[in-house]
């Protein structure tokens, strides 16, 4: 009887340790799909989508020639990607664009200026 209660505790201690391990995976998969639209357990440095200054933007594609001369640095992204906005210092931009390493992505603006 003492082997049985055992191993039934064992077995009740692998699963509660699993379905702890998938509701925090699920919450981290979530938490980095609401950021940029990636179901994944860390972000891309362009993900399809960015959250940036109050505003949604939709990664287009990818920008040959690099980053224009007249853009700052202004952000960064969740996976580690630089943010670079051009045009007025403030306000909301129509067109960002992200470094991820030597790649540079266009963003537009969702739902107009």
């Amino acid at each position: 009887m003492g082997n049985a209660a055992s191993r039934r505790n064992i077995i009740r201690v692998c699963l509660l340790l699993a379905s702890v391990s998938v509701v925090a995976l699920g919450a981290r998969a979530t938490q980095v799909h609401g950021y940029g639209w990636e179901w994944t357990l860390s972000p891309s440095p362009a993900p399809p989508k960015i959250h940036f200054e109050g505003r949604d933007y939709d990664r287009g594609g990818k920008q040959s020639g690099g980053v224009p001369p007249d853009a700052v640095l202004k952000g960064e992204t969740l996976g580690g990607g630089q943010i670079f906005k051009t045009g007025r210092p403030s306000g909301t931009s129509t067109l960002l664009y992200v470094k991820d390493g030597w790649s540079v992505y266009v963003y537009g603006l969702m739902g107009g200026p």
